[in-house]
């Protein structure tokens, strides 16, 4: 930091601070002081000859270009089974592709309702034509061609008498849940189920049933974006 100007007191402030962003350790203006043996105010001194306003502001702006970004996996996660993540996605985006012409159902309950109305927005801004769940759909399905009905609901059992409806209109059910044994899922042609934990009295555990469902409806759809890509590529050759 020659060209600042700045003394050797200065420079070991400079190095101090840059040393905790390059280890994730935000500090105070206090700790830094101690740690140099210096005064807060040359902490601060230091920070505005650099153009900040202060040390934070130099902290977070250092951080953006010495911190490495954190590369994610999607089996940090833990969504489910590892063999049987890609298999269900690619089972799902098959059925939409077959399905992108026919009526799509979205039926979510409870806080599911947050990613069922992602998931009609996802298909809507693909043309399909998918409604959120309401029984006279159902009701008009004798004089349509069946659909698909998808249900999201983590326990698998208060969807169940919509989806024993659309079953006796030929309904194709496809589940998202957290219990492949519930009744929901038992009575599905396709079973998506998603990890979660519960809670109990004395034990709090974090669910997140509803931020993977999200995950998932990511994956399937980046997924669904390359195949139908592929499908009329093909039938454009044919």
């Amino acid at each position: 930091m020659d060209e600042m100007n700045f003394t050797e007191t200065e420079n070991r402030i400079y190095e101090e601070i840059l040393k905790n962003v390059k280890q994730h350790k935000k500090k105070t203006v206090v700790q830094i002081a101690e740690k140099v043996d210096v005064a807060p105010s040359y902490v601060i001194k230091v920070a505005k000859k650099l153009g900040y306003s202060g040390l934070n502001e130099m902290w977070y702006s250092l951080s953006g270009i010495y911190t490495d970004s954190v590369s994610v996996s999607l089996d940090d996660f833990d969504l489910m089974e590892k063999n049987l993540l890609d298999v269900h996605v690619q089972i799902l985006c098959d059925m939409l592709i077959n399905y992108r012409n026919e009526r799509i159902i979205v039926n979510s309950i409870g806080d599911s309702d947050y990613v069922g109305t992602y998931l009609l927005d996802k298909l809507w801004h693909r043309g399909f034509n998918a409604m959120p769940y309401k029984s006279q759909l159902l009701d008009q399905a004798r004089c349509l061609k069946p659909g698909m009905l998808i249900a999201i609901n983590e326990s698998g059992v208060v969807l169940l008498e919509q989806c024993l409806k659309a079953r006796k209109h030929n309904y194709n059910i496809v589940s998202i849940t957290s219990n492949r044994n519930s009744p929901l899922a038992c009575n599905s042609h396709l079973t998506i189920e998603l990890r979660n934990k519960k809670s109990n009295f004395y034990n709090y555990n974090p669910n997140f049933f509803t931020a993977y469902v999200l995950i998932f409806i990511e994956i399937l759809f980046a997924r669904y974006d390359e195949e139908i890509e592929k499908y009329y590529k093909e039938n454009e050759e044919i």
